[in-house]
């Protein structure tokens, strides 16, 4: 898996999928997802 190669937290990868962070304006903005909804 693509963590245990980088060396990552499993729960922030996932995390990051399902939620991802985007920069709008100024402002760092969190987009909720579900798992079906994911594109990757």
């Amino acid at each position: 898996m693509a963590c245990q190669l980088f060396q990552s937290d499993y729960e922030k990868f996932i995390g990051s999928l399902l939620k991802p962070r985007v920069k709008v304006g100024t402002e760092w903005v969190s987009k909720g997802q579900n798992l079906e909804q994911d594109p990757s």
